[in-house]
């Protein structure tokens, strides 16, 4: 299975999931960060990474349905594009879920400052 989605979404699908992974790792680490006090107050430097990783999340996996959905149609029948569409939506997937992450981890350290709401 994931040959063929690799092979459906061309070069988009390994880097949207190393973008997906690195998304995840850093909300957890800024996230630990803010718990453990380590960051100053005011200081919010997930803005300057999270907030345009969630925007190219968002666009690789977007790219990726179009390349799909155009080796779909290259292969010619409908039932290769049903197939190539299914697999090429995956790296929307993996996109929206990773800026979706990047989102919610934002407003999540932005949230509270020294327990007070911002």
């Amino acid at each position: 299975m994931g040959a063929r989605i690799i092979s459906a979404t061309g070069v988009f699908f390994v880097p949207q999931l190393v973008l997906s992974i690195t998304v995840f790792a850093l909300v957890a680490g800024y996230l630990i960060a803010r718990i453990r006090g380590e960051l100053a107050t005011g200081e919010k430097p997930w803005l300057r990474t999270l907030e345009p990783l969630a925007e190219v999340c968002a666009g690789i996996g977007l790219l990726g349905t179009v390349s799909g959905i155009v080796n779909g149609l290259a292969a010619g029948g409908t039932a290769a594009l049903s197939s190539a569409l299914g697999l090429a939506l995956y790296t929307t997937g993996f996109g929206m879920a990773a800026a979706l992450l990047s989102m919610i981890g934002c407003w999540l350290l932005g949230l509270q400052d020294k327990g007070k709401t911002q």
